[in-house]
Protein backbone atom coordinates (compact mmCIF):
# COMPACT_ATOMS: atom_id res chain seq x y z
CA UNK A 1 0.00 0.00 0.00
CA UNK A 2 0.93 3.70 -0.78
CA UNK A 3 0.90 6.49 1.63
CA UNK A 4 0.21 9.57 -0.33
CA UNK A 5 -0.34 12.75 2.23
CA UNK A 6 2.10 14.86 1.81
CA UNK A 7 2.84 15.57 5.51
CA UNK A 8 0.81 13.01 7.47
CA UNK A 9 1.32 9.13 8.19
CA UNK A 10 -1.01 6.92 9.02
CA UNK A 11 -1.19 5.87 12.41
CA UNK A 12 -5.13 7.39 12.33
CA UNK A 13 -6.76 4.76 10.20
CA UNK A 14 -7.02 0.99 10.52
CA UNK A 15 -7.43 -1.17 7.96
CA UNK A 16 -10.91 -3.05 7.70
CA UNK A 17 -11.46 -5.89 4.85
CA UNK A 18 -13.80 -8.59 3.49
CA UNK A 19 -13.99 -11.72 1.25
CA UNK A 20 -18.00 -11.75 -0.59
CA UNK A 21 -19.09 -14.18 -2.69
CA UNK A 22 -22.21 -13.29 -5.10
CA UNK A 23 -21.96 -10.10 -2.92
CA UNK A 24 -22.21 -12.31 0.54
CA UNK A 25 -19.61 -11.63 3.33
CA UNK A 26 -18.24 -14.93 4.02
CA UNK A 27 -14.73 -13.89 5.85
CA UNK A 28 -14.03 -10.30 7.45
CA UNK A 29 -11.43 -8.45 9.55
CA UNK A 30 -9.77 -5.65 10.59
CA UNK A 31 -5.74 -4.56 10.74
CA UNK A 32 -3.51 -1.99 12.14
CA UNK A 33 -1.95 -0.40 8.89
CA UNK A 34 1.40 -0.26 8.13
CA UNK A 35 3.93 2.13 9.79
CA UNK A 36 3.53 4.32 6.94
CA UNK A 37 5.41 8.14 6.53
CA UNK A 38 4.21 10.75 4.10
CA UNK A 39 4.75 9.09 0.15
CA UNK A 40 6.14 5.87 1.83
CA UNK A 41 5.03 2.45 0.71
CA UNK A 42 5.03 -1.15 2.68
CA UNK A 43 3.41 -4.45 2.00
CA UNK A 44 -0.49 -5.39 3.79
CA UNK A 45 -0.61 -9.00 4.46
CA UNK A 46 -4.45 -9.61 4.51
CA UNK A 47 -4.75 -13.62 6.19
CA UNK A 48 -6.89 -14.65 3.02
CA UNK A 49 -6.94 -18.36 4.68
CA UNK A 50 -10.51 -20.60 4.45
CA UNK A 51 -12.58 -22.38 2.20
CA UNK A 52 -12.21 -22.40 -1.81
CA UNK A 53 -14.53 -20.08 -3.58
CA UNK A 54 -17.65 -22.24 -4.38
CA UNK A 55 -18.52 -23.30 -7.63
CA UNK A 56 -20.13 -20.45 -9.71
CA UNK A 57 -19.58 -18.11 -7.39
CA UNK A 58 -18.14 -14.08 -7.71
CA UNK A 59 -15.60 -13.50 -5.35
CA UNK A 60 -13.88 -9.83 -4.34
CA UNK A 61 -11.40 -8.83 -1.34
CA UNK A 62 -13.04 -5.12 -0.48
CA UNK A 63 -10.47 -3.16 1.50
CA UNK A 64 -11.34 0.11 3.62
CA UNK A 65 -9.09 2.24 5.21
CA UNK A 66 -11.16 3.46 8.21
CA UNK A 67 -10.30 6.36 11.16
CA UNK A 68 -9.65 4.88 14.15
CA UNK A 69 -11.22 8.13 16.53
CA UNK A 70 -13.66 10.31 15.94
CA UNK A 71 -12.45 13.40 14.34
CA UNK A 72 -13.88 17.02 14.00
CA UNK A 73 -14.99 16.02 10.81
CA UNK A 74 -15.75 11.87 10.65
CA UNK A 75 -17.31 9.51 12.89
CA UNK A 76 -15.12 6.13 13.91
CA UNK A 77 -14.84 3.98 11.21
CA UNK A 78 -15.42 6.32 8.53
CA UNK A 79 -13.44 5.13 4.93
CA UNK A 80 -10.97 7.24 3.95
CA UNK A 81 -10.09 5.19 1.08
CA UNK A 82 -11.03 1.91 -0.05
CA UNK A 83 -10.02 -0.72 -2.88
CA UNK A 84 -11.85 -3.77 -4.68
CA UNK A 85 -9.65 -6.55 -6.05
CA UNK A 86 -11.45 -9.54 -7.96
CA UNK A 87 -9.95 -13.25 -6.51
CA UNK A 88 -9.54 -16.04 -8.97
CA UNK A 89 -12.74 -17.88 -9.54
CA UNK A 90 -14.01 -20.99 -8.38
CA UNK A 91 -14.84 -23.86 -10.05
CA UNK A 92 -16.99 -23.71 -12.62
CA UNK A 93 -20.82 -25.04 -12.11
CA UNK A 94 -21.74 -27.88 -13.38
CA UNK A 95 -24.46 -27.65 -16.02
CA UNK A 96 -27.92 -28.07 -15.24
CA UNK A 97 -30.36 -29.90 -17.90
CA UNK A 98 -33.59 -29.04 -18.65
CA UNK A 99 -34.79 -32.26 -17.29
CA UNK A 100 -33.61 -31.63 -13.79
CA UNK A 101 -35.93 -28.42 -13.29
CA UNK A 102 -38.88 -28.16 -11.92
CA UNK A 103 -41.99 -28.45 -14.06
CA UNK A 104 -43.75 -25.00 -15.18
CA UNK A 105 -47.58 -24.61 -15.31
CA UNK A 106 -49.15 -22.42 -17.78
CA UNK A 107 -52.60 -20.57 -17.48
CA UNK A 108 -54.29 -18.69 -20.45
CA UNK A 109 -56.86 -16.17 -19.80
CA UNK A 110 -57.81 -13.44 -22.31
CA UNK A 111 -56.20 -10.51 -20.38
CA UNK A 112 -53.04 -12.70 -20.00
CA UNK A 113 -50.37 -15.91 -20.15
CA UNK A 114 -49.74 -16.66 -16.87
CA UNK A 115 -46.70 -19.46 -15.96
CA UNK A 116 -46.09 -20.54 -12.66
CA UNK A 117 -44.12 -23.20 -10.60
CA UNK A 118 -42.53 -23.51 -7.03
CA UNK A 119 -42.78 -20.58 -5.01
CA UNK A 120 -43.07 -18.47 -8.51
CA UNK A 121 -45.04 -16.32 -11.15
CA UNK A 122 -44.85 -14.69 -14.17
CA UNK A 123 -47.49 -13.11 -16.69
CA UNK A 124 -47.43 -11.69 -19.92
CA UNK A 125 -49.82 -9.61 -21.21
CA UNK A 126 -51.95 -10.30 -24.06
CA UNK A 127 -53.05 -6.41 -24.87
CA UNK A 128 -49.33 -5.38 -23.61
CA UNK A 129 -46.91 -7.93 -24.70
CA UNK A 130 -45.28 -6.69 -21.75
CA UNK A 131 -44.22 -8.55 -18.39
CA UNK A 132 -46.71 -7.36 -16.21
CA UNK A 133 -46.19 -9.78 -12.75
CA UNK A 134 -43.33 -11.31 -11.37
CA UNK A 135 -44.31 -12.74 -8.18
CA UNK A 136 -41.69 -14.34 -5.59
CA UNK A 137 -42.44 -16.36 -2.39
CA UNK A 138 -45.66 -13.99 -2.57
CA UNK A 139 -44.02 -10.96 -3.18
CA UNK A 140 -44.73 -8.31 -6.47
CA UNK A 141 -41.89 -7.37 -8.17
CA UNK A 142 -42.89 -4.99 -10.69
CA UNK A 143 -44.82 -1.76 -10.24
CA UNK A 144 -45.96 -1.66 -13.74
CA UNK A 145 -45.58 -3.58 -17.10
CA UNK A 146 -41.73 -3.38 -18.17
CA UNK A 147 -41.62 -1.81 -21.95
CA UNK A 148 -38.90 -1.50 -24.43
CA UNK A 149 -37.32 1.77 -23.93
CA UNK A 150 -35.10 3.63 -26.18
CA UNK A 151 -34.59 7.02 -24.45
CA UNK A 152 -32.59 8.81 -22.25
CA UNK A 153 -32.48 11.89 -20.19
CA UNK A 154 -30.78 14.48 -23.01
CA UNK A 155 -27.48 16.10 -21.40
CA UNK A 156 -26.21 19.45 -22.04
CA UNK A 157 -24.04 17.93 -25.04
CA UNK A 158 -27.11 16.28 -26.68
CA UNK A 159 -28.97 19.89 -26.74
CA UNK A 160 -25.98 21.32 -28.19
CA UNK A 161 -24.31 25.42 -27.97
CA UNK A 162 -27.41 27.08 -29.50
CA UNK A 163 -29.44 23.87 -30.21
CA UNK A 164 -26.84 23.62 -32.90
CA UNK A 165 -27.31 19.30 -31.79
CA UNK A 166 -30.82 19.96 -30.48
CA UNK A 167 -31.27 15.83 -30.38
CA UNK A 168 -34.25 15.92 -28.20
CA UNK A 169 -35.97 16.98 -31.34
CA UNK A 170 -33.95 15.41 -33.89
CA UNK A 171 -34.59 11.90 -32.16
CA UNK A 172 -37.81 12.66 -30.77
CA UNK A 173 -39.62 9.44 -32.54
CA UNK A 174 -37.30 7.01 -30.25
CA UNK A 175 -38.62 8.64 -26.49
CA UNK A 176 -42.68 7.28 -28.19
CA UNK A 177 -41.23 4.34 -29.83
CA UNK A 178 -41.80 1.86 -26.90
CA UNK A 179 -44.59 3.31 -24.91
CA UNK A 180 -46.45 3.78 -28.50
CA UNK A 181 -45.85 0.70 -29.82
CA UNK A 182 -48.65 -1.62 -31.82
CA UNK A 183 -48.99 -5.28 -30.61
CA UNK A 184 -49.82 -7.45 -33.15
CA UNK A 185 -49.61 -10.68 -31.87
CA UNK A 186 -48.90 -12.86 -28.42
CA UNK A 187 -48.84 -16.66 -28.75
CA UNK A 188 -47.41 -18.86 -26.11
CA UNK A 189 -45.34 -22.32 -26.54
CA UNK A 190 -44.33 -25.23 -24.17
CA UNK A 191 -40.87 -26.18 -24.59
CA UNK A 192 -40.79 -28.86 -22.46
CA UNK A 193 -42.35 -29.46 -19.04
CA UNK A 194 -39.99 -27.43 -17.73
CA UNK A 195 -39.94 -24.17 -19.44
CA UNK A 196 -43.00 -21.96 -21.58
CA UNK A 197 -41.84 -19.03 -23.86
CA UNK A 198 -44.31 -16.26 -24.37
CA UNK A 199 -43.43 -14.39 -28.08
CA UNK A 200 -44.85 -10.84 -28.35
CA UNK A 201 -44.56 -9.40 -31.48
CA UNK A 202 -45.45 -5.96 -32.26
CA UNK A 203 -44.55 -2.37 -34.30
CA UNK A 204 -42.69 0.31 -33.19
CA UNK A 205 -44.42 3.62 -34.28
CA UNK A 206 -40.56 4.97 -35.31
CA UNK A 207 -40.65 4.29 -39.09
CA UNK A 208 -43.09 1.21 -38.35
CA UNK A 209 -40.03 -1.04 -37.15
CA UNK A 210 -41.25 -4.67 -36.33
CA UNK A 211 -39.95 -5.31 -33.03
CA UNK A 212 -40.80 -8.94 -31.12
CA UNK A 213 -39.82 -9.78 -27.28
CA UNK A 214 -39.87 -13.88 -26.29
CA UNK A 215 -39.35 -14.47 -22.40
CA UNK A 216 -38.84 -18.02 -21.50
CA UNK A 217 -40.03 -18.85 -18.43
CA UNK A 218 -37.91 -21.79 -16.21
CA UNK A 219 -38.89 -23.74 -13.91
CA UNK A 220 -36.32 -22.39 -11.58
CA UNK A 221 -38.32 -18.95 -11.64
CA UNK A 222 -35.25 -17.20 -13.71
CA UNK A 223 -36.93 -15.63 -16.97
CA UNK A 224 -34.73 -15.32 -19.98
CA UNK A 225 -35.86 -12.26 -22.13
CA UNK A 226 -34.74 -11.98 -25.90
CA UNK A 227 -36.04 -8.93 -28.15
CA UNK A 228 -35.53 -8.37 -31.62
CA UNK A 229 -35.72 -5.15 -33.67
CA UNK A 230 -35.51 -4.09 -37.31
CA UNK A 231 -35.34 -0.36 -38.65
CA UNK A 232 -38.43 -0.37 -40.81
CA UNK A 233 -36.85 2.92 -42.74
CA UNK A 234 -34.49 5.79 -42.32
CA UNK A 235 -34.20 6.26 -38.82
CA UNK A 236 -32.24 9.01 -36.47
Amino acid sequence: MRNDYDFQGLDFVEVAWDVTEDGRIVREGRLKAPALGPKQEGELLIPLQGPAPKPGKESFLNVRYVLKADTLWAKRGHAVAWEQIALPPGPEAPPVTLASLPPVELRESSEAFTISGSGFSVAIGRASGALESLRSRGHELIAKPLVPNFWRVPLDNDIGFLLLNDMPKRCAVWKTAGPDRRVTAVRAERIAPQAVRVTAESVLPAASSPYSASYTVYGTGDVVVEARFRPGGALP
